[in-house]
């Protein structure tokens, strides 16, 4: 069960997704400001410096430090230093890297995403009968910038009529086109284009017909909300929404969801075969190191092993997930001696994290028996 509760205290305004009774992801509204851009601003940045051995670019986006610009694969002539360009904010700053930028440009939709440079049309892998992707592919030849911009058809197309496919390709074309009318009058950290619908950028990105409840702790916000998806041509099934109204008790509180971040903010975190996880985030990398309940006494250790760590995964991909947790992710599970377990609790990591929206690889088991992760990085670990 996918509920998903809206809900605010004290003025500001939260998202909490809850999967199985359990938090999963939780997120804060916060406003975009000229010293920290939110994930997704589009700005007029200009070349500053290319830096040749790393393929990239440092960019003037009108902040005190200059932005970062991979240009892998790129041809670096085509960006001299004073060269002025739209970019996106791809990655937030942190204490030890800039904010990363990219000139790819995406405006996202339900069905359809629209990219600037890559000119190519996509079709979810998640898509796989043969009709449904020639239907898809031949629908995109009548999106209104084909051939000049790049669209990505989403796994929502499936159920969706082709009309109103391309009622949101037109909409996201005609955002890409009026940047592209606003970028000539702009001056250098302009912002171009900004997101600005907390609640329906949130539903995007977890995949609109995927909650089986969404839960309002207001009706004002409710009905903003309800409107703000219909502005952005979007469409929800109504009948999933609810507004909860209990004198006795705050939405957040019916489903712990402070109790739930508690715990999530510190490193240790019990399991329920009375083993624990330890998780600690350092600069590089973050380390989860699963340790076991008793299992002394037990006639086939390995097998025990096994199952306690297989156990443990749930517990490992919803920590990940609500902490926000990215970059390189290294599992120090209890130690096994045969290959076949090892391979099991991989297939089970791999299909656990299905359920996850950022792009994961697990790698497999090092040298060491540790089961590396990687995590792409979207927005800022998890903060109360």
């Amino acid at each position: 069960m996918k509920k998903l509760l809206s809900y605010h205290e004290e003025g500001k305004e939260y998202l909490a997704l809850i999967e199985d009774d359990r938090l999963v992801r939780f997120e804060k509204k916060t406003e975009s400001s000229k010293t920290r851009p939110a994930l997704g601003t589009i700005l007029l940045g200009r070349i500053e410096k290319v830096l040749i051995p790393l393929q990239a670019a440092y960019v003037d986006i009108g902040l005190e430090e200059s932005a970062f610009l991979p240009l892998d694969g790129k041809n670096l002539s085509d960006y001299p230093a004073g060269l002025e360009l739209p970019v996106q904010i791809q990655k937030e700053s942190d204490s030890y890297k800039k904010t990363a930028v990219t000139d790819n440009l995406t405006f996202q939709g339900q069905y359809v995403v629209l990219t600037s440079s890559n000119r190519r049309i996509g079709i979810s892998k998640k898509l796989s009968d043969p009709e449904i992707r020639e239907r898809l592919a031949d629908l995109a030849k009548r999106f209104p910038l084909y051939g000049k911009t790049g669209y990505i058809l989403r796994t929502e197309c499936a159920k969706a009529d082709s009309e109103r496919i391309l009622k949101e390709a037109e909409y996201l074309s005609d955002q890409y086109l009026e940047l592209v009318r606003k970028t000539p009058f702009a001056s250098v950290g302009n912002v171009l284009f900004e997101k600005d619908s907390f609640f329906a950028d949130f539903i995007l990105d977890e995949g609109i017909s995927t909650f089986d409840e969404i839960l309002f702790d207001d009706k004002k916000r409710m009905n903003d909300a309800l409107g703000e998806l219909k502005l952005h041509h979007l469409s929800l099934d109504e009948n999933r929404v609810r507004l909860f109204q209990d004198p006795r008790w705050d939405l957040a509180e019916v489903y712990h969801v402070q109790h739930q971040l508690t715990e999530a903010m510190i490193p240790q975190v019990f399991l329920q075969n009375q083993g624990y996880l330890f998780i600690e985030q350092t600069q590089a990398l973050v380390s989860i190191d699963v340790n076991s309940g008793n299992l002394s006494g037990q006639k086939n250790k390995e097998r025990a092993v096994t199952d306690a760590n297989l156990s443990a995964i749930p517990e490992i991909v919803r920590q990940i997930r609500l902490r926000n947790l990215s970059g390189i992710i290294l599992i120090d599970f209890i130690n096994m001696t045969k290959e076949e377990n090892r391979e099991q609790v991989l297939e089970q990591l791999r299909k656990e994290f299905q359920k996850d929206k950022r792009k994961v690889t697990v790698h497999g088991f090092t040298h060491l028996q540790l089961c590396e992760i990687t995590r792409e990085k979207m927005g800022r670990p998890l903060e109360v």
